[in-house]
């Protein structure tokens, strides 16, 4: 019975209501979706309305407040559902109205000023992410943040004046600091692209001061002489301008320090290797010994010993001439190019062709190819001998004076007549 009376009052208000809602005349929702029979106070716990299906979804803090802290005259539909309309731009409205760009409903708390940044016109990055705001945000202590201009000059001004390794304003550098420095690095060195002329090798100089002389970064040749003159006018091993060596000294140097190694393509203008000498051109130093000014170009100038040293034949006690390259070529000692039938005598052509085929056959010593035998082929009978030379002025049974009478191996220009043939 108590309960039929409630719900007549209960119909009752609702017709009351309906003309005169707090709520507001197009309210719709079931007054028993918020209320109880107990109490108009809504308890948030027990409330069968979902505030999550309306235009405003209950997150975070919202979610805990009172109703009335957002409803304040209990008409719901004349509730704002933007940020700044319930809170106040503390920012000044330096950072527009989209609050949740930065915020979100469970705390004013930013948890990532990077994220945000990312989605800004300057994303933090390098040095920027370690800083802290007010380096950049000047009134970041009263929560203004004035849009900023994202050059890079209109921040680091006194950095780029008080520059003097190099000098910037001196070299009048550009002013967009992107062009040498990488926004990514944790600090200004060690960036500028020197592409235009790679700092590799000995050129890697810490110090910009190392070329640009008097903080001059403009007009500098890029040859080499423009900076390495007085070390091609220095140079004595060998000597540069005896030479007349070319200037441009990327024909036999490299970038390594020092100068060293070095390459000369040009050794063909000086002294042509070939042959043997051609396998020891990456050698220098076999040839050279370290000096490079002086270094003899006549072939005894190195190859005295071998001269000296050699007994098949000896070269010294035969006083052969000291021109290697008359009887040897580049190429090996062996064979040589010795011509025995115009120097000494023909053993090949006229009658000693193609009768020998080892030189010890007439030199029977080695050691002393100055000595030699004609009578090792020729087996002559002396008593013979010496009765056929008879009226032979000088006449001796001896193969140096068979040479002297027998020259070319033939018989000698003389009025002499023999009787029979040499046996």
């Amino acid at each position: 019975m108590l309960r039929l009376s409630f719900l007549i009052i209960l119909i009752i208000c609702k017709v009351i209501l309906a003309q005169k809602s707090p709520h507001g005349k197009n309210f719709k929702v079931e007054c028993e979706d918020c209320h109880t029979q107990f109490s108009w106070k809504v308890n948030l716990e027990e409330i069968k309305f979902d505030h999550n299906k309306t235009k405003f979804e209950l997150l975070g803090q919202h979610k805990n407040i009172d109703c009335k802290s957002c409803h304040i005259d209990l008409k719901f539909e004349q509730t704002k559902i933007n940020c700044s309309e319930c809170h106040i731009d503390v920012h000044k409205n330096t950072l527009g109205q989209d609050c949740k760009r930065c915020h979100t409903s469970f705390s004013w708390v930013i948890e990532d000023i990077n994220r945000i940044h990312t989605n800004s016109r300057f994303p933090l990055v390098g040095k920027h992410k370690t800083i802290n705001c007010q380096q950049c945000h000047k009134f970041y202590s009263t929560l203004k943040f004035d849009i900023l201009d994202i050059e890079c000059y209109s921040c680091h001004r006194k950095d780029y004046e008080s520059a003097s390794n190099p000098n910037h304003l001196l070299s009048d550098f550009p002013k967009n600091c992107t062009d040498c420095h990488n926004i990514n690095n944790q600090s200004w060195s060690g960036y500028f692209d020197h592409n235009f002329f790679p700092l590799l090798g000995g050129h890697s100089q810490r110090k910009c001061s190392s070329c640009h002389l008097n903080n001059n970064f403009t007009k500098i040749d890029s040859k080499c002489q423009s900076c390495h003159l007085n070390d091609f006018n220095r140079s004595q091993n060998p000597n540069h301008i005896r030479l007349n060596i070319s200037y441009e000294c990327n024909i036999c140097h490299s970038l390594n320090p020092r100068w060293k190694p070095a390459l000369f393509p040009l050794h063909n203008n000086f002294y042509p290797l070939t042959g043997r000498h051609n396998l020891i051109k990456d050698k220098c130093f076999d040839c050279h010994k370290g000096n490079y000014s002086s270094t003899p170009r006549e072939c005894v100038g190195c190859h005295l010993t071998n001269f000296n040293q050699t007994t098949s034949p000896n070269h010294s006690l035969l006083n052969f001439p000291q021109q290697c390259e008359t009887c040897h070529t580049t190429n090996s000692w062996i064979p040589s190019n010795f011509n025995h039938d115009q120097m000494y005598f023909p053993i090949f052509s006229g009658k000693h062709r193609n009768t020998w085929n080892d030189c010890r056959i007439c030199h029977i010593n080695t050691a002393n190819y100055g000595i030699f035998s004609c009578l090792n082929c020729h087996e002559h009978r002396k008593s013979r001998m010496d009765d056929k030379h008879r009226d032979v002025p000088g006449y001796v049974y001896e193969s140096n004076a068979c040479l002297s009478c027998h020259p070319t191996g033939t018989k000698p220009n003389l009025n002499i007549k023999f009787n029979s043939t040499e046996q």
